[in-house]
């Protein structure tokens, strides 16, 4: 009895089937690869944006948010690189948890470093 090549393992939601699973991946790889870059894209566009608000709105912590804010944008830069080489393709689907786990404390670091009093 033969398995259904497009049987998937429960947990894992992964094809059964090595060459379908990976036809799969490489399907979906092509269809959102732009979607990654342009994403990361505008994380370095706006972050660099709103940083020229930063003393204005952090005042005496400004260096600090402005210092986390060029992390945050260089390891976009980093990213926006990585999806050109073709290496580091298996990769790109830490994309989205990256993208949660690097964005997500930034904008949390933003409002605990901000003014309380002032709506900013």
């Amino acid at each position: 009895m033969s398995v259904d090549k497009y049987s998937m393992k429960i947990f894992s939601l992964q094809f059964h089937d090595k060459a379908t699973e990976f036809l799969y991946k490489d399907h979906i790889f092509d269809r959102t690869l732009w979607f990654c870059r342009i994403t990361w894209g505008l994380v370095v566009i706006l972050g660099g944006s709103f940083g020229l608000l930063d003393r204005q709105v952090f005042g005496e912590n400004a260096n600090m948010v402005l210092l986390i804010r060029f992390i945050l944008i260089s390891f976009s830069v980093l990213i926006i690189a990585v999806t050109f080489s073709p290496r580091f393709k298996g990769f790109m689907d830490l994309s989205s948890c990256l993208f949660i786990l690097s964005v997500g404390p930034f904008c949390t670091f933003l409002t605990v470093m901000s003014n309380p009093s002032i709506f900013s």
